[in-house]
């Protein structure tokens, strides 16, 4: 089983026995666009192995978020498309690939783990898929130089400039059915892929201590995230409780 990390394409991984999509947080927390960033995502990555078991295999998938923000989409991932230019995108991007390299370096340097780089999701915009192929072209000639395992499917899933509907959950995220064509590539990296039925794949679900299920998305969620949400339910629940009090309420 591999870990699949990283932003809200995790998703994409889900109800599938040989994944474990781990979510780390939105976009706007989970990428590269600034060293602050940088240094939260290696924060939750330290929080994450140590959860799990020793020589895991882990796959990440970051750097879409940046390609969007940079067209100028903010942190809006359904925004319809604009004629808006962000002045010197590629001098941006660069930015934020020197970080993601930095970020590949200090996890082969810091873990034991095996682990692989997914390519940066694609999308239904045109422009944003030309930041998309710059970042994915930059990051195999550096995984390849630092003999680090990239995949990257990109050029199966777009055509004509856009990702294909077939292959499209959303105008930024990848539905399901990229599943094969990963698993076929991870089976090249001489990983083990089951081949198991929808019944298998919910029987096997694991509970995890460190990580709390979504229903929603089928994938699990750092606990540090949903402690936030924990607590800010918690700080509510005191709120209204004062409140009743004041205002003369007994039963609370």
């Amino acid at each position: 089983m591999i870990y699949v990390v990283g932003d809200s394409h995790t998703r994409t991984f889900a109800d599938n026995i040989n994944f474990f999509p781990l979510f780390l947080g939105a976009g706007k927390e989970v990428c590269f666009i600034s060293d602050d960033r940088l240094e939260k995502l290696k924060h939750r990555i330290k929080d994450v192995v140590s959860h799990i078991e020793e020589m895991s295999t882990i796959m990440f998938v970051l750097g879409e978020p940046d390609t969007r923000y940079y067209l100028g989409k903010g942190w809006t991932p359904w925004a319809p498309e604009f004629e808006e230019k962000v002045e010197e995108p590629y001098k941006l991007l660069d930015a934020s690939l020197k970080r993601y390299e930095t970020f590949i370096t200090w996890f082969s340097d810091t873990f034991s783990s095996d682990f692989i780089i997914f390519n940066v999701i694609p999308s239904t915009r045109k422009q944003q898929n030309q930041y998309v192929r710059y970042m994915n072209d930059r990051l195999t000639k550096f995984c390849l130089a630092k003999d680090v395992k990239f995949i990257n499917i990109q050029s199966h899933l777009i055509k004509e400039g856009v990702i294909q509907q077939d292959y499209m959950a959303d105008v930024v995220h990848l539905n399901t059915s990229v599943q094969p064509l990963v698993e076929a590539e991870i089976k090249k990296l001489g990983f083990p892929i089951e081949d198991a039925s929808n019944a298998t794949i919910k029987a096997s679900k694991i509970s995890r201590s460190a990580f709390i299920y979504n229903e929603q998305f089928s994938c699990y969620t750092y606990q540090d995230n949903v402690r936030g949400m924990w607590i800010q339910k918690m700080i509510q629940k005191v709120k209204v409780f004062v409140w009743a009090k004041l205002n003369g309420h007994k039963n609370v």
